[in-house]
This record gives structure tokens, sequence and C-alpha cells, in this order.
């Protein structure tokens, strides 16, 4: 992906993937419902004919485009992420390629935009983090176009912390794992279990490079 494209996938919003991906009017009001309600109420919780309703459209008009409820579910998450993650993975890419002084420069790097990645897709992350036990389609979704992409770039950039004394002796997979687990965690606070209360996103955000950069630093005797 050259990087006018990963800029411009970068900012998009869940809806504009979605909506990119209808061909009609109908079939974009039947993805804007089940995003909606998939987001808000599970997937086992959610019937079709409920979307149907909210879209407006029968409910045989979303068994013409997907055959079955499942179908919809992938119709809806694997879109975005497999557009958006491309410019994510790109990015991310671009920061483990530098040199960093301090752990603490580069856990700001890596985190910081991230915040703002999870504020945009926050709906599809949150179904895809809720489906994810039960779905293997999803696994694999996820498994593709994030996990396999970024820990070998990640090897050579905490080599490097950990040869400085900056990071602690710790396999670079576990180095990432912490690191997504913290920023994830945060997330899922943030914008899943109290979406819509008011928070002071910088201060957090702050908090939380703190928190990841002294649970990764070098062991003190």
């Amino acid at each position: 992906m050259d990087s006018r494209a990963a800029g411009r996938y970068a900012v998009m919003m869940t809806d504009e993937v979605l909506w990119s991906q209808a061909g009609t009017e109908k079939h974009r009001r039947i993805l804007d419902a089940a995003l909606e309600m998939f987001a808000e109420q599970g997937y086992a919780g959610t019937a079709t004919s409920e979307i149907a309703r909210k879209a407006g459209v029968s409910e045989a008009a979303i068994f013409r485009h997907y055959k079955t409820k499942k179908d919809l579910l992938i119709g809806v998450v694997a879109p975005v992420l497999r557009v958006i993650a491309p410019a994510l993975i790109a990015d991310i890419k671009e920061i483990l390629s530098r040199r960093y002084p301090d752990l603490r420069t580069f856990v700001t790097a890596l985190v910081r935009d991230r915040v703002a990645f999870v504020r945009r897709h926050h709906r599809v992350l949150r179904i895809a983090m809720q489906e994810l036990p039960f779905h293997p389609e999803i696994r694999a979704i996820v498994d593709e176009v994030f996990v396999r992409e970024l820990f070998t770039p990640a090897s050579e950039t905490i080599a490097d912390l950990q040869e400085r004394g900056e990071l602690m002796e710790l396999a670079p997979e576990l180095v990432m794992r912490t690191i997504i687990s913290l920023t994830a965690g945060h997330a899922v606070h943030r914008y899943f279990l109290r979406a819509g209360v008011a928070f002071d996103e910088p201060a957090e955000t702050e908090l939380l490079i703190r928190l990841v950069t002294k649970a990764l630093g070098p062991e003190r005797q």
C-alpha cells in the first residue's frame, strides 16, 4: 500500500468503509443496522428480523445479500478490518523502523495514535472482540491482518532497546503482547464498558504510556 492510500484509509470511519462495500442504499441500511445492533446487543442477542426492522427492509432482503446471519456478521467485520488494518500496520511498521533513544519514546509513538484508531472504529472492534472466542472465521481475520504482520518487524526495535538497557529482557512477542494487552484493556474500558461517559483522553493516554513504560522498563536490583 502506498503512503497516500495508507493515509486515506487511516482516517476513514467504519461507516465509510461499510458504505463503500454496499451497492445500493438498501444494502447500506442493512450494514448500518447490523453494525449498530451487533455492537450493542452482540451477535447471539440480535435477530435478523430486528436488523431488518431497524434498516426498514424485509428480512428476505437481508438474505438476498447474505445466506446466513453469520455471513452478515462477517460482512460487517471483515471489510473494515481488511481495509483499515493495512493502513494501521503500515503506520506501525514505520514506527518500528525507527531507532528510539529510550523506552518511553518508543511506547509513546506506538500507543498514542492507536488510541485514536480504536475511537474511530470502536463499534466494529467491539464486535470482533465479543465474537472472537466463538467464531474461528473472525479469529482468522484478526490473525491475518494484525498478528502475523507485526511481530517480525518489532523484534529488531525491541532488541535494540534491550541492548541499551532500556527494556526488560523479554521475548519480542511477549513485549508486543504486553503493550497490546494494556492498550486493549484501556480501550475496552473507555470505549466499550464506559462508552458515552466523558473523560480526559490526553490525560488517560499519558497515564497508559507511563504504565506501559514502567511495566516493561529494565528490572532494577
